[in-house]
């Protein structure tokens, strides 16, 4: 597989541990490093800043395992005032074997402002996943 050079700053590519369930960062985007203040390569989901995006995420990757198939998120952020933005991702599966999910790649397909982004969070995070 191949990513556009010009996707790899919104890319995250996560393997995935068992005994326990662990994701693990392999690469973590410069933008999306930007965004979060905080580079999470090497680092796992449960190293995400915000509770209920690290709690949003996990539950999201379990339902993709289980799945075995590309999908297509929309993640929902709201600020306290009931402000909302959207963000697009794309998260495809990797295997070892071609049977067991051993890890995936995100895409991030639209970018949000960080200075915006910041003032969101606040309020939860929701994840929506439709068909790939």
């Amino acid at each position: 597989m191949e990513i556009p050079p010009y996707h790899l700053p919104q890319t995250m590519v996560k393997d995935v541990e068992n005994n326990p369930r662990v994701f693990r960062y392999r690469f973590y985007g410069s933008k999306i490093t930007e965004l979060n203040q905080a580079d999470l390569t090497g680092k796992t989901t449960d190293h995400i800043a915000l509770p209920c995006l690290a709690a949003a995420v996990r539950v999201s990757l379990e339902e993709f395992i289980q799945a075995k198939r590309p999908m297509f998120y929309r993640a929902v952020f709201r600020s306290k005032f009931n402000h909302e933005a959207a963000q697009n991702l794309l998260r495809l599966p990797l295997s070892n074997d071609g049977h067991e999910i051993t890890g995936t790649v995100s895409i991030i397909l639209n970018h949000l402002d960080s200075d915006k982004y910041r003032d969101l969070v606040d309020g939860g995070t929701t994840l929506k996943k439709t068909r790939a």
